[in-house]
């Protein structure tokens, strides 16, 4: 039996991914998340936006603010040749939830099977 349990710990393991925490330069609602070195000078690219749009699926990736990455404040960063300034955070990609108002739902439909259940007999639903 125990080693049951120790092939079951093993298998699900498998299953987890860790959530890692990456650094990139947020301005504006988005979070650039690729870093070059120009002649000596980090500039960031690739804008990932910090929200879900309205039309996501599940599929869709947004950056997760975490935190600032040194102090309250934050690090300036430069953003494209063009010198637009961020702040230096910690981000983590993350998938849309499409769960988020799934309770809207529940609500009304266990609602709605208490009255039906409460409205016919057993008979009626041909459980006897």
């Amino acid at each position: 039996m125990k080693r049951l349990k120790y092939l079951i710990f093993f298998v699900f393991s498998f299953f987890l991914t860790p959530k890692l925490n990456a650094q990139g330069c947020r301005s504006g609602g988005q979070i650039y998340t690729n870093s070059f070195n120009f002649f000596g000078t980090l500039l960031w690219s690739g804008a990932v936006s910090e929200s879900c749009p309205a039309s996501a699926s599940s599929s869709t990736q947004y950056a997760k603010f975490i935190s600032n990455t040194t102090g309250g404040a934050g690090t300036s960063c430069t953003i494209g040749f063009f010198s637009s300034t961020g702040i230096l955070v910690n981000y983590r990609i993350d998938n849309c939830p499409l769960d988020d108002y799934i309770w809207l739902l529940i609500l009304p439909l266990s609602t709605l099977g208490l009255y039906y259940l409460r409205t016919r007999s057993l008979q009626q639903l041909n459980v006897l």
